[in-house]
């Protein structure tokens, strides 16, 4: 099994060769999709592999696994694949894609995570902020069975002050070594 400091390490890796590769304009469409298939299939054993420590891992382990899971289905989700390395199996209707990508049941694990997490109250602040902040982006949790996820659904929609910056709380945090999730925080202005 991967540990954190492993898992950013491949996340970092995969991220550089990503964005070398959208910048790339002398590569061909053929060398691209096969990179961008690489990628899908890397980020989707990295998401397995924060599933794992999820359900192995301690308590500090598991929470720092489900925010690197969650913020990959979550930039997954919107940013196009080819500047995340992220693809999302559920949404596309190509089979080699679907073989590659991040597999539905695995989204449906972390957000039932998420969901016991919010019921119980055991959010820490991070992850509240976090989830506050992916939840400014109304259409990233408004896939068919997103409903089923009670508590989830609640505060995504409900308990959420959509007029706060959360980023700024957000930054204020260690984030460094915690892979793209890392990256994408530091970057925001």
């Amino acid at each position: 099994m991967k540990n954190l400091k492993d898992l950013n390490i491949l996340e970092l890796e995969i991220y550089a060769k990503v964005i070398a590769n959208s910048r790339d304009k002398t590569i061909s469409r053929e060398n691209e999709s096969i990179m961008l298939h690489e990628f899908f299939k890397r980020y989707k054993d990295i998401h397995k592999s924060y599933i794992e420590l999820i359900k192995a891992g301690d308590h500090a382990i598991a929470i720092e696994a489900l925010k690197r899971a969650l913020f990959i289905q979550w930039i997954g989700s919107f940013e196009p694949n080819y500047l995340t390395g992220i693809e999302l199996a559920f949404d596309s209707d190509d089979s080699e894609i679907k073989s590659v990508g991040i597999e539905l049941e695995d989204m449906q694990f972390i957000y039932d995570h998420l969901d016991n997490l919010i019921s119980t109250e055991s959010l820490d602040d991070e992850l509240c902020e976090m989830l506050s902040y992916y939840s400014n982006w109304e259409f990233v949790f408004e896939y068919a069975n997103f409903s089923e996820y009670k508590h989830l659904h609640n505060f995504t929609f409900n308990v959420v002050d959509k007029n706060k910056a959360w980023h700024e709380s957000i930054k204020k945090r260690n984030l460094n070594h915690r892979g793209q999730m890392g990256q994408y925080f530091l970057s925001l202005n």
